[in-house]
């Protein structure tokens, strides 16, 4: 964990945990973005990074955060994929992270999105025009981001470890002056990469 945690760039908008607690770091004044150091669990990684692209579970749906590990469970039987630790592993993993979400967030609803991507998706630094999202990439290179004013991109960019979830504040959560914290998918077409994205979303009015 030391050497990952060394391995990030000293930015003072984005805060370093190691645990669900952290992302509770979001609501300091100077916060723009929490990363959440996860040690990669070699068996998992091994297993998603070798699943064929077709199996792996791919939806998009809004619910309450107590459906969430049934939707899982629903869409990994779908795509095929053997009731195994390793699925077990990716289904609590963000369970956990739903939970968590939505009570950071204090939503009744929130959006799961699980993403493949292969092409150069959201290939332009920007700021996501929501109050707050969860992003973390299970398969593939990692969310890049950095510090940017006006639009430009940044000068140093950096990339969030596979496996480790990336909260970010949006343009909606205050009517303060945006951040110039930035991000992008990386870009991996023509790479023969196949990335697995996680996106979390609140949903405040249903």
């Amino acid at each position: 964990m030391n050497e990952m945690r060394k391995m990030l760039p000293n930015i003072n908008q984005v805060r370093i945990g190691a645990d669900l607690n952290a992302l509770k770091l979001i609501k300091e004044p100077e916060c723009a973005a929490v990363i959440l150091l996860r040690e990669p669990i070699s068996k998992f990684t091994n297993w998603i990074d070798e699943l064929d692209v077709e199996m792996l579970p791919a939806a998009k749906e809004i619910l309450r955060p107590e459906s969430v590990r049934k939707f899982l469970v629903d869409i990994c039987k779908n795509s095929g994929l053997e009731n195994g630790p390793e699925c077990a592993h990716l289904i609590d993993n963000i369970t956990r992270l739903s939970d968590a979400f939505s009570e950071l967030v204090d939503s009744s609803f929130i959006r799961i999105r699980l993403e493949k991507i292969t092409t150069n998706a959201c290939k332009k630094f920007h700021i996501d025009n929501v109050k707050v999202r969860l992003v973390c990439t299970y398969r593939g290179t990692g969310t890049q981001y950095g510090c940017a004013k006006n639009g430009e991109n940044p000068e140093n960019i950096y990339t969030v470890p596979t496996g480790c979830p990336f909260l970010m504040r949006g343009r909606l959560w205050s009517d303060e002056a945006d951040s110039e914290l930035v991000h992008r998918s990386p870009p991996i077409e023509g790479l023969g990469q196949t990335r697995l994205l996680l996106v979390i979303d609140p949903i405040f009015e249903r």
